[in-house]
């Protein structure tokens, strides 16, 4: 690679070490998840200073609490709360509170820094065409902290340690306070599914045959009315309107298929929807007019919703599910070659055989990791393979070593058209390295890349 592209690609990694990640951690996604950190974050965001946070208003009615909830004596109004100037507070579905320490439904005093409201006013097409609601939620703010842990950025203020339901606590694997008796988040909907699967997950795994957090997997994928669409290449939901429930899933998905303790019919499964799950996410970002990426509406096919807070969060997360990086092939900071290679409308890099060229097909990131094992997880498919496929490696520029390589066979895809995991596993020693994942094509099968998951 040339020297000014090296420079171009470590410039914008900053040349960032990467960090261990245990098993209800979340990982860094590039370049979609950084980018909608970086909007959410950023002046047009929704990271506001609490300065003068009160409450006088409630959102909900009492009927529509998950549990009984004594709230304070304001009246309940959603349009005033909505209207309402400065910075607000009311208590969530499971009657939470920000700033309330010591659940007295009352804010508390001296409260200060920063903390997440739920939208910033912009539309499906970038524009900013609604008020900012600077109605800060305890919920949000909960499942917001996960990313910001992730992505290392300043985490929300005014969070509490509830003793008893917290709906987004099992993110983190966190079953405390959870009884499928008292769980009001139980039911056949999609996001009940998934907090009831991660629940099935932490506790009870994913071995036997079909383990209760398969039950609930498989009962999200039989709601959603997921079919193929063979144009795209990819599985369509098309009952799912809300967009975080893509990344709640994912999420949900991603950590079954990384714990490998699932049985070769669930992990196939597992793969392929995962693969169409973030094709999903990545095909439903807000672009502005200036090109670029932002967050995510609440229901990306409704114009009037807006770019906000939980579902920023709930899809950041789920890119990042699968490992401590996430890299999409062909963008940066990976990088394509110049071979005739096609980067899909449905989130993949292809190489065809008679239309591209033997070479060097997706390369990069150029990332300082930590001396020890760096395994990396390269999402491939080939229809119709026959012989060798391609040549994959984990190549340090700064030392010139190949540090792990392996030879992708026609075996490898078992003569299905299916997506697959192909890993590679090195020993990195130079503290001073430049790690690339490289895939060269040989050109004599056509080749899809997905993703490169660093785990």
């Amino acid at each position: 690679m040339k020297a000014w592209a090296k420079a171009l690609v470590a410039g914008l990694l900053a040349a960032t070490p990467a960090t261990a990640t245990a098993q209800w951690d979340y990982g860094v996604h590039y370049p979609n998840g950084t980018a909608a950190v970086n909007h959410i974050y950023g002046p047009r965001g929704m990271f506001k200073p609490v300065t003068g946070i009160n409450y006088p208003f409630n959102f909900y009615q009492q009927q529509e609490y998950n549990n009984s909830c004594t709230v304070a004596p304001v009246p309940v109004d959603r349009g005033a709360l909505i209207n309402a100037p400065g910075v607000t507070s009311a208590p969530d579905k499971d009657c939470h509170l920000l700033f309330d320490a010591n659940d007295d439904k009352m804010i508390d005093l001296g409260a200060n820094g920063l903390a997440f409201v739920e939208h910033n006013g912009f539309n499906g097409e970038g524009r900013k065409v609604q008020r900012t609601f600077e109605q800060m939620w305890f919920d949000d703010n909960w499942l917001a902290r996960y990313m910001a842990i992730a992505y290392g950025r300043p985490q929300p203020a005014g969070l509490w340690a509830p003793n008893d339901y917290n709906r987004w606590a099992i993110v983190g694997g966190d079953t405390s306070n959870w009884s499928s008796n008292l769980n009001p988040w139980t039911g056949d909907y999609f996001d009940h599914r998934t907090y009831t699967g991660l629940y099935n997950f932490q506790t009870s795994g994913c071995s036997g045959w079909v383990p209760p957090a398969m039950v609930d997997w498989y009962g999200w994928i039989s709601r959603s009315g997921a079919t193929y669409d063979a144009a795209n290449q990819r599985y369509d939901y098309p009952n799912v309107t809300e967009d975080y429930h893509y990344g709640f899933f994912l999420l949900f998905t991603q950590k079954m298929l990384a714990s490998g303790l699932c049985n070769a019919t669930h992990e196939r499964n597992l793969l392929q929807h995962a693969v169409s799950l973030r094709s999903q996410i990545l095909s439903r970002q807000v672009v502005n007019p200036q090109g670029e990426l932002l967050g995510w509406v609440t229901e990306r096919d409704n114009p009037v919703t807006l770019i906000n807070t939980e579902t920023i969060a709930a899809n950041v997360l789920g890119l990042g599910a699968g490992g401590r990086y996430a890299f999409e092939a062909g963008k940066m900071p990976m990088r394509q070659g110049s071979g005739n290679y096609f980067l899909r409308p449905h989130n993949v890099l292809s190489a065809v055989k008679d239309l591209s060229n033997p070479g060097m097909l997706n390369f990069g990131p150029y990332l300082i990791f930590p001396t020890g094992t760096v395994s990396v997880d390269f999402y491939l498919r080939s229809p119709g393979a026959s012989g060798n496929v391609a040549n994959l490696d984990i190549y340090d520029a700064n030392s010139g070593q190949v540090l792990a390589s392996r030879v992708v066979t026609a075996q490898d895809f078992g003569g299905s058209s299916d997506w697959q995991r192909i890993r590679l596993n090195s020993q990195n020693v130079n503290p001073n390295n430049s790690l690339e994942f490289r895939v060269y094509w040989l050109g004599g099968s056509n080749l899809d890349i997905a993703q490169i998951l660093v785990r």
